[in-house]
């Protein structure tokens, strides 16, 4: 970050590339962390993605008679506080079990505090 004439803190370009591809590496392997639950959580099922960026990113689960739906957010999926550990133990805990309950409506998965910040996350 460098100061203009003004006092004024600006963002260079370089900064923002590497935000950038800190944020993507960071999106991709979360993706893919949710994947690789997901591909445990529901064997039997087939799954499609969809990535609606740069807003969310949406997993599609189903079987011949159920169709589930999780949606995250990418600014979620980018956070560097969301580390896979984190993931893996709030996609056990409790975003399965919600796809589950909200079915095709979907499940759109904003994780709490605590998702973010437990200690046995890290």
């Amino acid at each position: 970050m460098v100061m203009d004439g003004i006092g004024t803190n600006v963002v260079t370009k370089r900064e923002t590339v590497m935000a950038t591809v800190n944020e993507v590496s960071r999106i991709e392997a979360n993706v893919e962390a949710v994947t690789d639950f997901l591909k445990n959580e529901f064997e039997l099922c087939s799954m499609v993605q969809q990535a609606n960026g740069p807003l969310t990113h949406t997993f599609t689960v189903e079987n011949r008679k159920k169709l589930l739906k999780l949606t995250i957010g990418w600014p979620i999926l980018a956070d560097s506080r969301l580390t896979r550990a984190r993931l893996e133990h709030a996609l056990k805990d409790h975003v399965a079990e919600q796809m589950r309950l909200h079915g095709v409506a979907g499940y759109q998965w904003t994780p709490t505090h605590e998702d973010m910040t437990s200690p046995g996350g890290i």
